[in-house]
């Protein structure tokens, strides 16, 4: 394997088994990094915002996303793929510097988790309502979330599967 890549465990899978199809749940981590100043090796793994996020009001936004919803104006979809997905779990919280966003669904729309948080990132600004972020997922128009944050901030940080 590359350098990059570090094997923990490894276990035989049956011929059945697909990664993505198989799938129950993904989870994926969203950083913003509160700080007025730059911090160039932090920045490569979260988006520096100034001034200082709401984190309450990002996580009753997000609160808004729970269940199933079409999320089309958040994402795109491939070949005709269903647009509708379940969210389990979306919390937002702050550990100093950092605000972590956080969502469990069961799949994600190709640029969907980074419009998500494009979005939290302007409701956690003030300069976007909770009722205009609501009316976001309900327009189901592609063009409707207009922040799409910066892929330095997106993890993957887990896959459930059955």
């Amino acid at each position: 394997l590359p350098d990059a890549i570090a094997l923990k465990s490894l276990e035989t899978a049956s011929t059945e088994f697909h990664a993505r199809y198989s799938a129950i749940s993904r989870t994926y981590r969203y950083t913003l990094l509160n700080r007025a100043t730059r911090a160039p090796l932090a920045e490569r793994y979260a988006l520096r915002v100034w001034p200082p996020s709401d984190e309450r009001r990002m996580a009753e936004a997000l609160a808004g996303l729970m269940g199933e919803h079409d999320f089309r104006a958040f994402g795109s979809a491939t070949h005709g793929e269903i647009t509708i997905r379940r969210v389990m779990r979306a919390a937002c919280w702050r550990d100093g510097e950092y605000v972590i966003i956080e969502v469990e669904a069961n799949g994600f729309l190709r640029g969907m988790m980074r419009r998500v948080a494009g979005m939290l990132a302007k409701v956690g600004a003030g300069t976007l309502n909770l009722h205009d972020f609501g009316r976001t997922l309900a327009a189901r128009d592609p063009k409707a979330a207009k922040w799409k944050a910066a892929p330095q901030g997106l993890c993957l940080w887990e896959v459930k599967y059955e």
